[in-house]
């Protein structure tokens, strides 16, 4: 089990108020076993009363080593937003698979994403796929 947590304050605002930093918090959990890992992972952004765009994200992976060549993994990840207009929940997901024989690895990686920014509209709404080969020496 791996446990991870972090606080931020990023101070670099125009405005001299507390209240007006910028506050992040998170905390990740993965838990490994054999060939499966799995995480989530929490966190929240408050930008203060300036602008007061709030994000909540919550995400959970998982990965499963076939063998000793090949790797398949599986992702989703939702981020609420609380400033104006953008009250939609951003959500994405990602699948995708490895396989490494020698010094040649071939990866494949697709994600889906919607709502992006909070706004959800068809020009918000993203799906890519990246096939990639590497070699090594």
């Amino acid at each position: 089990i791996t446990i991870g947590a972090g606080y931020a304050i990023d101070g670099s605002t125009d405005d001299s108020t507390e209240d007006s930093d910028t506050k992040e918090k998170l905390l990740n959990i993965k838990y490994s076993m054999g060939p499966v890992s799995a995480g989530v992972k929490m966190s929240r952004k408050s930008n203060g009363v300036k602008d007061g765009q709030d994000e909540n994200t919550e995400g959970a992976s998982i990965a499963f080593n076939v063998n000793e060549n090949l790797s398949i993994s599986y992702g989703v990840k939702s981020t609420d937003f609380t400033k104006s207009g953008a009250g939609d929940t951003m959500k994405t997901t990602g699948i995708g698979a490895a396989f490494s024989s020698g010094g040649i690895t071939l990866s494949v990686q697709a994600n889906e994403g919607e709502c992006a920014g909070g706004y959800c509209t068809s020009s918000n709404e993203d799906e890519n796929l990246e096939v990639a080969v590497s070699f090594a020496f």
